[in-house]
């Protein structure tokens, strides 16, 4: 079992050099049960010293691991080597971007072999016209994001 006195501030989880990490208007605060929960459910897997990692990506993330927006994986590296890899989610992102004053929202889609779909970086758009049923494969995924007084900003 995972517990308070273990972690290095036992109650709030915030960002490195700051008093607390505000999500919204709430302060991220994990109780001895969401600590193991964590542990048991999103950070399967870990050892103590992974998972002390991985609550210090949260904290210095500012993204609460409950709410999906922080990921914990352990794959199988080269030689045979185990690899931890910790990465903020889609929905990490999503909280993060809707904070920012500037923020105007996304757009963004999966891409299926049988769509037609054509994007244009130099404008910004994305032509994607989504045949149904959604049959086939996926070929890959796109992204517009919209902030005030920028250029959108297109992933593929």
């Amino acid at each position: 079992m995972f517990s308070q006195e273990m972690l290095e501030d036992p109650h709030e989880i915030a960002p490195e050099g700051k008093g607390s990490a505000v999500m919204g208007s709430a302060i991220m605060m994990w109780t001895d049960e969401q600590i193991n929960l964590i542990k048991r459910t999103v950070a399967r897997g870990a050892s103590n010293d992974e998972f002390q990692m991985y609550l210090h990506f949260c904290r210095a993330s500012g993204l609460d691991p409950l709410r999906k927006q922080a990921h914990f994986q352990i794959r199988q590296g080269k030689n045979g080597s185990r690899d931890v890899i910790m990465m903020a989610g889609i929905d990490g992102f999503r909280a993060r971007a809707e904070q920012m004053p500037d923020y105007l929202g996304i757009s963004s889609a999966e891409v299926y072999d049988q769509d037609g779909f054509e994007i244009d970086f130099g404008a910004g758009s994305v032509k994607h016209v989504v045949k149904f049923p959604r049959k086939g494969t996926i070929i890959g995924a796109w992204a517009r994001v919209c902030r005030k007084d920028r250029t959108p900003y297109l992933h593929w």
